[in-house]
């Protein structure tokens, strides 16, 4: 990790015109270089073509990764892979419904990774679009490494980024809640439902 840029990693399942609204917020970024994308079974579309059609002049930033297998949308699985092909050690994990402007890529830029990780909890949320933001991360590779990722036994979509940030503290990594403005980091309304119809059903799962 020599230089000073960023990776984005999304992990996305038919939700593109989101992800494509979001690329578009940060893909001219002279900070961001590598966008990962993890291609979880999306069927509404081709999203390669569409990617390379939005982005043609800038295709060569994205990192475009194909699950072929039809298996269930599983959260941990799928941002586990974007992240581990993340070439940063600066990273974003951002949700496909995340819109970003430059003054916040610049503000993220200027933090130090060097024992904090920043993200979002909604319980200290001041604004209804914060309430939405608890999937965001900004953390080393370093870290995630340590924390050995996301949790796979967590299956179905909710916990997920609690748990992740429970086990970052344990690691002795410190939880700064990110102090921005709603115009800086804007979540697109949608509805939940998009997110949890094609999860596995946790409740036929033992371990």
């Amino acid at each position: 990790y020599l230089n000073n840029n960023i990776s984005i990693c999304y992990a996305c399942k038919n939700r593109s015109t989101n992800l494509i609204q979001s690329i578009k917020s940060i893909i001219n970024s002279d900070i961001i270089d590598d966008i990962v994308v993890v291609d979880w079974n999306t069927t509404s579309t081709d999203l390669y073509k569409l990617l390379k059609k939005n982005f043609s002049t800038n295709f060569w930033k994205i990192n475009y990764i194909k699950i072929n297998n039809n298996v269930p949308w599983i959260l941990s699985y799928a941002y586990n892979i974007s992240l581990f092909h993340a070439t940063n050690n600066k990273i974003i994990k951002s949700d496909c419904d995340y819109i970003f402007n430059g003054k916040c890529i610049k503000k993220l830029n200027e933090l130090s990774l060097d024992n904090s990780f920043y993200s979002f909890d909604y319980k200290e949320a001041i604004t209804e679009n914060q309430k939405h933001l608890n999937g965001f991360f900004y953390l080393s590779k370093y870290m995630l490494k340590d924390a050995s990722y996301f949790n796979q036994k967590i299956l179905f979509y909710g916990y997920d980024d609690d748990d992740l940030k429970i086990t970052l503290e344990k690691k002795g990594y410190k939880f700064q809640h990110l102090i921005i403005d709603d115009n800086e980091l804007y979540h697109i309304e949608g509805n939940d439902s998009e997110r949890v119809v094609n999860c596995i059903d946790q409740t036929s799962i033992n371990f």
